[in-house]
């Protein structure tokens, strides 16, 4: 709970409109794959540790590798977007539950240790 409650104090520090456009989708695509990681990782009853950071870091690694050939403009403040949004959505999805409902339909709770 106190990390939780760091992260959320850290972000709320830095105004909106400080970031970049670019480095705000950073920092999204690492929170859905480290959510997404880590959430895989105990559905299929293994422990993540960290699974969901280091899918993170290294989606935003390979696409910073994808950006030196030419096609882009590397920057080292994209990675480190990336691999702490990663952090934040695998440390978000730890206190997540996804719920089947009906239809089709997907709930998201919280678990109790939150």
């Amino acid at each position: 709970m106190r990390r939780l409650i760091a992260v959320a104090v850290a972000l709320s520090c830095v105004p909106a409109y400080a970031l970049e456009t670019d480095k705000s989708q950073h920092a999204q695509a690492g929170f859905a794959i480290g959510m997404f990681v880590h959430s895989l990782s105990v559905w299929q009853g293994k422990h993540p540790g960290m699974a969901g950071v280091a899918a993170g870091c290294a989606a935003g690694l390979g696409k910073e590798l994808y950006d030196a050939t030419g096609r882009g403009k590397t920057e080292t403040k994209d990675f480190l977007f990336t691999c702490g949004g990663a952090a934040i959505g695998s440390l978000f999805s730890d206190k997540t539950v996804v719920y089947p409902g009906p239809n089709g339909a997907v709930y998201l709770g919280w678990t109790k240790s939150f």
